[in-house]
């Protein structure tokens, strides 16, 4: 359903937005794999086999600061600029891909750990 996660685009197909490193969504969805887009260089700790993890930012200023888009080209996960969203995020991917396979250690487990 769309929106039921919280941001308007969780649940519909992503906008094909162009990213600050020259490349567009729909670049990166050819493997069949999720795809994560975020600032920050920080990985989804047991997740690489199945999700793509690129850092960089859409170049629309009306678009989400973080993107998880599932392999269907659908979003799974946003969150704004200026958004908390680890644990919704750490949702998401469980949700969509299934339980991490190799859980990072440390408090709580955490996958995602704190978002730019």
């Amino acid at each position: 359903m769309p929106g039921a996660e919280g941001h308007p685009l969780v649940g519909r197909s992503v906008p094909d937005y162009e990213l600050e490193d020259g490349s567009r969504i729909a670049d990166h969805l050819h493997e069949g794999r999720g795809l994560l887009v975020r600032r920050s260089e920080i990985g989804v700790a047991g997740y690489d086999d199945w999700v793509t993890a690129i850092a960089t930012a859409v170049r629309d200023p009306h678009a989400p600061g973080s993107l998880l888009v599932r392999p269907d080209g659908f979003v799974a996960w946003a969150r704004d600029p200026r958004g908390a969203g680890g644990e919704e995020l750490e949702n998401a991917l469980k949700t969509w891909f299934g339980p991490p396979l190799n859980p990072p250690a440390g408090p709580r487990g955490s996958l995602a750990k704190s978002l730019p």
